[in-house]
């Protein structure tokens, strides 16, 4: 149900972390992509950070802050945070195997 309703709020350049804003975190949409219930909406939000890495005005080092109505970057630029755009390989390819 998460999944379906994130498809419904994705603007041009990604998916806003709350209603209050425009504002999102790559991370952290790399990770409601991982999420996702179907592969399509996996792909909606990925298709939206490319679309951000390659089209946005700024060009400076691929920023984890930005806005995705417009695609300006806010004032994070290549943070360790980044690495959560690793999500899916993870979650496919875990590094520690379960203790169950």
């Amino acid at each position: 149900m998460e999944s379906a309703y994130y498809q419904t709020k994705l603007l041009d350049y990604g998916l806003a972390l709350d209603s209050r804003s425009t504002l999102t975190k790559t991370d952290w949409s790399s990770w409601a992509a991982a999420i996702s219930s179907t592969k399509q909406q996996e792909d909606n939000i990925w298709d939206r950070i490319y679309r951000f890495a390659h089209e946005s005005p700024d060009r400076v080092p691929f920023s984890d802050g930005y806005n995705v109505s417009n695609g300006r970057v806010l004032m994070f630029q290549a943070r360790p945070v980044m690495g959560g755009l690793f999500v899916r390989a993870l979650l496919e390819n875990p590094i520690i195997k379960s203790c169950e």
